[in-house]
């Protein structure tokens, strides 16, 4: 099987035109845009409708080509994957244990039993039925 033919593309390039476009328009504004924006400039395309717009932008972002901010009316788009959040003050560090390499647990020994406490073993009837 000859797939000579396939065109090779860089990760992160979009075939479709309009996500090419997308990308591009918000690669060119690091600052992020609003949904408006974009619907603006590349709503002449073919499928640059309103929900084709919102679903394409929603694919390059789980493609963690885009990334937003904010709720649906306040939406801003910004290029590249979400960033990393920063660590959490007063957080308890993970746990330091390792439990697979560690010692085998041994319980305590417990109490030292009473005087005549397993007497009842000497009894001839012991596990007869009354």
């Amino acid at each position: 099987m000859n797939l000579s033919h396939t065109p090779q593309r860089a990760r992160g390039e979009a075939l479709n035109p309009l996500r090419r476009a997308l990308l591009e328009f918000v690669r060119a504004r690091p600052s992020g845009c609003t949904f408006a924006q974009v619907a603006a400039a590349t709503g002449h395309l073919p499928g640059g409708s309103g929900a084709n717009l919102r679903a394409n932008l929603n694919y390059l972002a789980n493609k963690d080509q885009l990334h937003h901010s904010g709720d649906r009316e306040h939406k801003r788009w910004y290029p590249g994957p979400r960033p990393a959040p920063g660590a959490a003050p007063n957080v308890a560090l993970p746990r330091q244990v390792q439990v697979m390499f560690g010692p085998v647990y041994v319980p305590p020994r417990g109490p030292a039993l009473r005087a005549g406490a397993l007497d009842h073993q000497a009894c001839a009837s012991r596990g007869h039925a009354c």
